[in-house]
């Protein structure tokens, strides 16, 4: 009654940390009995002192104190949908007696046992702002409701078939666990017609009942912009071979042994099904599901041999990061730090020299560090090479620089000499002069650009976010001492489901350019979809690029809650099981694996991707996509599968690319309680049953060994490559195990070529011939057909 004297303050409710907006944030529901109209006092302390800055709300709940209902609710069908007021106050509901509609839709993108469907739902409706943007959300506490959200277009409530679904969710909401978000309008999605009315479904997940609010919101964040930069380094340096040499006889060997940083640093995005995180437990089978033929009749490998293994050099690491790319004449393969050039046939042409030997002398010292995550690619459209790898310099407390390196080379020879180059990563709001850790780095070559993507974050509390990188390639490729670099930041204020955990940028195969002008497809996983980007790229105007989402692809369900080590001191990342130990080896669900491999066929273009998945309960299996887009129209998922033998044998840490007829090739690692680490493949020809690897099973090499390094680290991911010589031979990398042992993995690189490929001229895609079952191993003892 008086705030001057605080014997007149009566506590209604406190609260510490239920809050769930951030840690120890904290929330209160207050009693129903609160006079209207009567001013009340809220106090907020810092626990034990703590300062700092947040913020608070206060929303009105008393919808959510609800009696026990005995009729539906008002709004239980879509003819009495309850009006919301765009940024208006929050509408309670509660789905206790809620029920279905005859010929009530469900959301697409709803993730349920056996798929979609509807169980208890209210409906409501709104008129889109003028800015055609809605961000559709509902809100609560911990215990509220688990909810699912459709919105749709339709032109007469009672009648379902004119209801058009333009957006769907299950769980990217962040005011409670299991709250759903819709966000529509640009950049992301096509704008909502101003003035027009909308309707909105709201469920309960699998029935659930309970109660929450949901509002509408006038929010469309605007297009992220370019950010132009020249390379900040560059220079040309000498022959590689000749830097090799040099490295050999001084002290580039002496790098003591390290564990690379695992790769779960930054915020995942939320998750978006309701997948298992028990040990052993899936939450339903896998949606895609392939179980391969009975019978293999899929060639063996062509060329078989060694690649760089862990005791090559002395700094003893997990994982290897392995990949690789092939040219006319050369096979060049790199790991987590060391570089190795092959002729096709395997015999060394520059054995393994430390990473770092690439950019010796370089201007910028940093780069001739030995810091990983390296990238090769050869462009087939100018004969030449693409080496690449990051700094650690920003990778410390209170921050600093870090770069993306990339030297490409001055002819088709890589072992002669490199156009070197540093960009420089994101800027840290956090720290000034400081910028994040570009981490995961991925490239792929387009025809007037090279692109390069990263997993942008730092130590410090700054925000998550994904770059892509759009680089100067004409300029790069002549020696120009400053090519531009077109960045755009995705940051936090991209909803987290449509960038996921990171981008994939295109990577072309074949000699077939793109039509002039198209967009650079990216890719980034959702929970239960895949999301499109397109970056446009104007070389004449550079800041008139842009970068914009160019669609939800739904995918059939899939499970990423491998049964990994969640006991006490246990690694959650430690997933796989090996032979004679109980140490196991990274699952790394959370990402799409190098490559997204681009392919332009005659009337449309075909892009294929490939992540890890539980393929059914305790066994990971290689899920695997084919994204088409066809002249003025949109992207779509034309076929998917997951190959799983039921043979209890872990199949991940993929690469998969297609030849000029259509045919594709997926390698992958292997492993189980009875198998080895090794190297397998699988494929299909173009014109077998969709989703199917129809070819079966080819091994490139069995493991006899296990690692026990408790840093549980594998792959990172490997590289399946296309022949730019016939454009049909397949050629991959990846890595295994020998000997049991700590940190001794090996790499192995072998060619496969598939049956009724004659090569790029004339090729349609989607054809395909019987044909001969390939030349035997050259190696015979390792490698070979798998039945």
């Amino acid at each position: 009654s008086d705030p001057s004297d605080f014997s007149s303050f009566i506590e209604l409710a406190s609260d510490d940390d239920s809050g769930i907006s951030y840690p120890f944030a904290s929330y209160i529901i207050t009693p129903p009995e609160l006079t209207p109209g009567v001013e009340y006092y809220i106090q907020v302390d810092g626990w034990s002192g703590v300062p700092g800055r947040a913020s608070i709300k206060v929303r009105d709940f008393c919808e959510l104190v609800v009696e026990p209902c005995t009729t539906p609710p008002v709004n239980d069908d879509a003819t009495a949908a309850t009006e919301i007021t765009v940024d208006g106050q929050a509408v309670g509901f509660d789905l206790t007696c809620a029920t279905v509609e005859a010929g009530e839709p469900a959301g697409s993108g709803w993730f349920e046992t056996g798929g979609p469907s509807v169980d208890n739902s209210v409906w409501y409706r709104f008129i889109a702002p003028a800015s055609g943007c809605a961000e559709i959300e509902t809100v609560g506490n911990a215990g509220s409701v688990d909810t699912q959200l459709a919105l749709y277009q339709a032109s007469d409530p009672s009648d379902f078939s004119t209801f058009d679904e333009l957006a769907s969710d299950d769980d990217n909401g962040s005011s409670f666990l299991f709250a759903s978000l819709i966000v529509y309008g640009q950049p992301y999605f096509i704008l909502l017609t101003p003035g027009e009315e909308y309707y909105v479904q709201v469920d309960g997940w699998s029935g659930d009942q309970g109660t929450a609010s949901i509002e509408v919101r006038d929010e469309c964040p605007g297009l992220p912009t370019p950010i132009i930069k020249p390379a900040t380094h560059s220079d040309t340096s000498d022959p590689l071979r000749d830097l090799a040499t040099a490295a050999a006889g001084g002290t580039a060997f002496a790098k003591p042994f390290y564990y690379e940083v695992p790769k779960f640093e930054g915020p995942l995005p939320a998750l978006g099904g309701k997948t298992s995180t028990t040990p052993g437990v899936a939450s339903a089978l896998d949606g895609a599901l392939d179980e391969g033929p009975t019978v293999s009749t899929i060639p063996h490998t062509k060329v078989n041999f060694e690649g760089i293994a862990n005791d090559d050099f002395s700094p003893n690491f997990v994982p290897p990061d392995t990949v690789g790319d092939v040219g006319p004449n050369h096979y060049v393969e790199m790991v987590n730090t060391a570089i190795a050039i092959y002729n096709r046939t395997g015999t060394p042409l520059l054995d393994p020299v430390l990473l770092g030997t690439v950019w010796q002398n370089f201007p910028l010292s940093d780069c001739a560090g030995d810091n990983g995550d390296p990238i090769v690619l050869y462009d087939q459209f100018v004969d030449r090479w693409i080496l690449t790898q990051f700094t650690l310099g920003c990778f410390v407390p209170g921050g600093g620089l870090c770069y993306n390196c990339v030297a490409v080379s001055t002819s088709p020879d890589p072992t002669d000499s490199y156009y070197r180059y540093a960009f420089v990563a994101q800027a840290d709001p956090t720290f000034p002069g400081s910028t994040y850790f570009p981490d995961y780095p991925k490239y792929g070559v387009w025809s007037d650009t090279y692109v390069l993507t990263t997993r942008d974050f730092s130590l410090s509390a700054a925000p998550f976010g994904v770059s892509t990188y759009a680089l100067e390639k004409d300029k790069m490729v002549a020696g120009h001492p400053a090519p531009l670099s077109v960045q755009f930041f995705l940051d936090g204020s991209v909803p987290s489901n449509l960038i996921g955990n990171g981008l994939l940028p295109s990577d072309i195969d074949g000699k077939r350019h793109p039509t002039a002008g198209s967009p650079i497809p990216h890719i980034a996983m959702d929970f239960n979809a895949l999301n499109m980007w397109d970056l446009s790229v104007d070389w004449t105007s550079p800041s008139s690029s842009r970068m914009v989402h160019a669609g939800e692809l739904r995918t059939a369900k899939f499970d990423i809650s491998y049964p990994c080590d969640f006991t006490p001191g246990g690694r959650p990342d430690a997933c796989i099981p090996q032979p004679n130990t109980e140490q196991k080896v990274d699952f790394l669900g959370f990402f799409l694996l190098h490559r997204f491999a681009y392919r332009k066929f005659r009337g449309y273009e075909s892009m294929v991707v490939t992540k890890n998945v539980q393929a059914r309960t305790g066994v990971a299996g290689a899920r695997w996509y084919e994204i088409r887009r066809y002249p003025y129209g949109d992207y779509s998922i034309y076929q998917q599968g997951t190959f799983s033998p039921d043979d209890g044998v872990n199949r991940w840490m993929g690469s998969i690319a297609q030849d000029a007829a259509g045919n594709m090739l997926l390698g992958y690692s292997v492993s189980s309680k009875e198998v080895y680490p090794g190297i397998r493949y699988t494929g299909r020809l173009a014109d077998d049953p969709l989703g199917k690897m129809s070819l079966g099973e080819g091994t490139i090499i069995d493991g006899s060994g296990s690692q026990t390094a408790d840093a549980a680290r594998w792959g990172d991911y490997s590289s399946m490559n296309i022949d730019p010589v016939d454009d049909c031979t397949f050629w991959y990398t990846n890595q295994y195990y020998e000997i049991t042992s700590s940190r001794g993995w090996q790499t192995r690189i072998a060619s496969v070529e598939l049956p009724g490929c004659k090569g790029s001229k004339g090729s349609k895609g989607g054809k395909s011939s019987k044909g001969s079952k390939g030349s035997k191993d050259a190696k015979g003892s390792k490698g070979g057909l798998r039945h």
